[in-house]
This record gives C-alpha cells, structure tokens and sequence, in this order.
C-alpha cells in the first residue's frame, strides 16, 4: 500500500487500545476498494497472484474491508514476509 493509503488508515483509527474502530469515510472507502480492484485485476491478467502488503498495525482492518469483496485476497503486514523472500512490486494502491 502506498504510504497515502497507509495514513489514511492509520489516521482514522479512533478508539482506546483493543476498542479501536476504522472510521473512515464511506467516499474514502469506495477509492480505496476501486485502486484494490483496479491493481488486482491488471495482476491477475498478467497471470500473478498478488498479496497485500500493508503496516502490522493497520492490517486487522484492510483485511476486513478486503475480504467483503476480494475474499480469496491475501493481506499480509511487513512483519509476516520472510527476510530473505524476493518481493516483486506489481502495483501500488
């Protein structure tokens, strides 16, 4: 996700500690979930099978919006990639 994106999250997370909500706007939203399926979709025709990669910290709520449309999507945070994985950047939302 591109740092924009990243941002955005984090910057509408409202709510103490466990409690925390995503509160983001629903115009934000559908943005966010057309880049999704734009980069997704020109993936998939070009034969990749593309993976999410987001902060640890917002990841619990990309991957809810995520799987409401793009379910068999993957959404992983930087922390769950091997170090030693090569990464190949296919897009960027």
């Amino acid at each position: 996700m591109s740092p924009e994106w990243e941002n955005a999250f984090s910057d509408a997370l409202i709510g103490p500690g466990e409690e925390k909500q995503l509160a983001l706007a629903p115009s934000r939203l559908q943005e966010f979930i057309r880049g999704v399926r734009e980069v997704f979709e020109r993936a998939a025709l070009s034969g990749e099978s593309p993976v999410l990669l987001t902060s640890p910290a917002i990841r619990p709520y990309v991957r809810s919006i995520i799987e409401r449309f793009r379910g068999q999507t993957p959404v992983m945070s930087q922390n769950e990639v091997h170090p030693r994985a090569r990464l190949k950047t296919l897009g960027t939302i």
